[in-house]
């Protein structure tokens, strides 16, 4: 058991420095439970509370627009 408890730990220590050290682009946060990510062609998607895989994600008022994370008020198709 204290082996198991070991080698989670390392895990869980060792993912939180990957994740610091992981350059996003502008507007940008890193998730290691990755959010629903709303674009400008879909600002009102359902989303559910299922992780993502880990990565780069908007930022919360930011949406996905052509690759990059923009307002929301910035979005062409409002």
């Amino acid at each position: 058991m204290k082996l198991f408890v070991g080698i989670l730990f390392f895990i869980i220590c060792f993912s939180q420095i990957w994740a610091r050290n992981y350059r996003c682009g502008q507007n940008e946060k890193y998730y290691t439970c990755g959010p629903c990510e709303r674009t400008c062609q879909n600002l009102n998607m359902m989303c559910t509370m299922q992780c993502r895989p880990p990565g780069c994600y908007c930022k919360n008022s930011y949406v996905r627009d052509l690759g990059r994370c923009v307002r929301r008020s910035s979005c062409r198709f409002n």
